[in-house]
């Protein structure tokens, strides 16, 4: 089997200036990345390409979308939420799990790497293949929980100051003087 596309195209920096979009979109490139790590897993061979790809995206990319979440969106909605909301709970969870995710990926990284220095696919190891798995399995529950519950509760809650703010701190967090 060929190696296949292996881009996760970079979501125009622009959208910040909308910043619960930004995060609609920049789920689906992490949707996009365990859709790569699955298909990795289950090669017979080795993907340099999208190896590559799936490496920069781990240790790059995940920890930027993390902070994003944590430095702009979560304690806005801290902020905003009602009681009833429940959404301190939800959030504290999720920053948990950022704080374990990252410690995966940096895994992941690992595993792959020695994949490469080795000349061998992932899915020659069985527990290799069933952690990428595994991996991409949690991080699609962590989405779905983020775009059902969070990204949904502050469509509601968050003002269009509570979004310019967002927008601001994404825009600071990547450089960009772009946003709102």
């Amino acid at each position: 089997m060929a190696e296949p596309g292996h881009d996760i195209p970079a979501v125009s920096l622009d959208l910040m200036a909308a910043p619960l979009q930004w995060f609609w979109a920049e789920h689906a490139r992490h949707r996009r990345m365990c859709r790569l790590l699955d298909e990795l897993a289950d090669a017979g061979e080795v993907w340099p390409g999208v190896t590559e790809t799936l490496l920069r995206y781990l240790e790059q990319e995940i920890p930027d979308h993390f902070r994003d979440e944590e430095d702009a969106l979560f304690p806005r909605l801290r902020r905003r939420c009602t009681p009833q909301d429940n959404i301190g709970p939800v959030l504290t969870s999720l920053v948990a799990e950022h704080k374990d995710d990252l410690n995966s990926a940096a895994e992941i990284a690992t595993l792959l790497r020695g994949c490469l220095a080795q000349d061998a696919p992932p899915g020659a190891d069985p527990a290799v293949r069933d952690r990428l798995h595994d991996f991409a399995q949690h991080e699609r529950h962590h989405l779905a929980l983020e775009d059902a519950v969070v990204l949904r509760i502050a469509k509601f809650r968050l003002s269009e100051a509570d979004l310019g703010h967002v927008s601001r701190k994404l825009s600071e967090g990547r450089g960009y003087s772009g946003g709102r």
